[in-house]
């Protein structure tokens, strides 16, 4: 008996889009617009500057720097290689797809196997403190002590889903140290970052525009309200809940604008919340299989390590979620307080390794 082929899938996808596109183009074309506008208006200019950063940081060597002073503490705890220190805190301070940008960049250049940065994946791709505590934070729940909550829970599931994979890690081998380190100087470097970025930038904006369009043609195909209809049946989640989980199963904004626009519990609100933050949605999955491109790296554990970080996520929320008052803090004392804020978790994570990295040379000198 032969097995079914699905290799004319994405054709009969491809004309099934062509038609939504025909028989509604004044909707797709809406549904364009307002995704040109959340990806040029706040999308583009936030992860722009990091993807220059965390680029620059990885050609001039300080990702191999940072490593080898985080070894003590990830290689026992996460089961990678302490190479992978960087990229773990730029995905957490750049947002998606910077952590995975970041692996891949690692992988190419050498400085890990093929199989521990499949490993990390699984838990260095994640949203960035910038969106968490801005657009949900302060945009969705009106408070800042939500937002730094939802950022710490977010972190955390990530640190977990590392810690459960330790199991499964595999062995860490003695990778040679990244070539761009001794490889590149400063201008061509920084030259390089910005070129590169400005390109990702773009490809993350092309992403979301596409998937606003998505949910759109999902919408008038009538699968998404069907499937809301059916997870809607499950105790304890309600139209409006699951119309929000499974547009942010798509798109990432988009479900959080949809839970914000439906009448949700607050702690069903935060949980929901919580949970789409740590899945990412089907728009950042694609955006970080483009950024693995032609690394040959396998998405699997990082699908799996992502589902394990939801749930961790959900369930770490609805754990803390009696404890928050999503008005504890006006909406506008948050917006002078989210950017210091957003800027401090990163920049004292990286000034500890940093001054790690100083005293341990200190020591190596002293001996």
């Amino acid at each position: 008996m032969k097995k079914p082929s699905f290799r004319a899938l994405p054709a009969l996808l491809a004309a099934a889009a062509f038609l939504g596109l025909v028989l509604d183009p004044a909707g797709c074309s809406a549904a364009a617009a307002e995704g040109l506008s959340l990806a040029f208006t706040v999308l583009f200019p936030a992860l722009f500057p990091f993807f220059v950063v965390s680029s620059l940081l990885l050609r001039l060597g300080w990702a191999d720097r940072l490593g080898r002073a985080a070894a003590p503490v990830l290689a026992p705890l996460l089961g990678v290689d302490g190479v992978f220190a960087a990229a773990l805190l730029l995905g957490l301070a750049g947002g998606y797809p910077v952590g995975a940008r970041s692996v891949a960049a690692l992988c190419e250049s050498g400085a890990c196997s093929r199989a521990e940065a499949e490993h990390a994946l699984a838990f260095c791709n994640n949203a960035g403190p910038a969106f968490i505590l801005g657009a949900v934070g302060g945009g969705l729940f009106h408070s800042a002590a939500v937002g730094l909550a939802l950022l710490a829970v977010h972190a955390a599931s990530a640190l977990l889903t590392g810690l459960l994979f330790r199991r499964a890690a595999p062995r860490i081998t003695a990778a040679a140290p990244c070539r761009h380190a001794p490889a590149e100087r400063f201008a061509p470097a920084f030259t390089a970052s910005v070129t590169s970025s400005f390109a990702a930038a773009l490809n993350v904006a092309a992403f979301v525009v596409f998937f606003a369009v998505v949910t759109r043609l999902l919408t008038l195909s009538g699968l998404l309200p069907l499937a809301s209809r059916a997870l809607a049946l499950l105790p304890g989640v309600s139209p409006a809940v699951a119309d929000a989980l499974l547009a942010g199963a798509v798109e990432l904004t988009g479900g959080l604008a949809a839970l914000a626009a439906r009448p949700v519990s607050r702690t069903g609100a935060l949980v929901c919340a919580s949970a789409l933050l740590a899945w990412g949605g089907l728009s950042v999955h694609m955006q970080t299989l483009s950024v693995l491109g032609d690394t040959g790296l396998s998405p699997r554990l990082y699908f799996r390590g992502k589902l394990t970080q939801t749930a961790l996520a959900a369930a770490l929320t609805a754990l803390l979620s009696p404890l928050l008052r999503p008005d504890a803090v006006p909406a506008a004392a948050l917006v002078p307080a989210a950017p210091r804020a957003a800027f401090f978790v990163p920049a004292a994570a990286i000034g500890l390794l940093f001054a790690a990295l100083l005293v341990k040379k200190g020591w190596k000198s002293g001996g």
